[in-house]
Formats: C-alpha cells, structure tokens, sequence
C-alpha cells in the first residue's frame, strides 16, 4: 500500500503548529501521522521552528553553600557554584599538518591503483 500524500491543510497545521512550538509527536497526532513522518516531510521542505518556539534545555539547579558571619547576626546564604562531573572542558581537536590538505582525493587514488597494479604484477607475472 503506498503511503497517503500529503494535503495542503495538513501541511499548513504542522507548519503553524511547528512554528508555535509544537513537537512532531504531537503534530503528528494532530494530523493522524506518525511524528517521524512529519519529521521527515518539514525537515525536507526546509521548515524549522522560530527561535521562541526552540525549546531550551533547562539549566541544572547550582547547590547552595551557607555560610555563617561572625560579624552580623544569622545566616548569610551565598551561592557558589560547585563544578560537577559533566561541567568537563571538552578536548580541543589536534590541528591538522599541511600534509593533509595537500594531498587530496585524486592523489589518493593514485596510490590506491598503483597498489593494485603491483600486487597484480606480483600475483600474476610468472
């Protein structure tokens, strides 16, 4: 059974909803689709959400020290941030020589044929 195409109403609610925030799951279940289909359909038409509707990842909540005073009376409460293990810095990547641009796909090639052609000689050239 091929699959249903799409109509222009079904492609004008999962552009407004996926403008409005919505995800594909529940597009999808707006328009009785599967969310990777309309996946697949707005991502290959280009749509992509607006930047208020881009749902940003919630920050991780920073742990409390409570330090006493000495000098006024109570509990002053400051914040600091404790580092925890996934606040890691991420390992630069190590730069390339001037070899590697050099030498390009053509050069590769080459060699590749030219290997091929002397296991060739060496396998048959009895």
């Amino acid at each position: 059974m091929p699959p249903r195409r799409w109509t222009t109403d079904e492609l004008d609610t999962a552009n407004k909803m996926l403008s409005d925030g919505a995800s594909f799951a529940e597009i999808g279940k707006t328009i009785d689709r599967s969310g990777a289909a309309v996946e697949a359909k707005l991502k290959g038409q280009g749509a992509q959400r607006t930047a208020a509707a881009k749902k940003k990842p919630k920050p991780e909540p920073q742990p409390v020290v409570e330090v006493e005073s000495t000098e006024a009376k109570g509990t002053i409460v400051e914040e600091k941030p404790v580092p925890s293990e996934t606040q890691q810095a991420e390992p630069k990547p190590t730069p390339r020589s001037n070899d590697d641009e050099q030498e390009g796909p053509t050069v590769k090639y080459i060699v590749g044929a030219v290997i091929i052609a002397v296991v060739l000689y060496l396998a048959l050239g009895d």
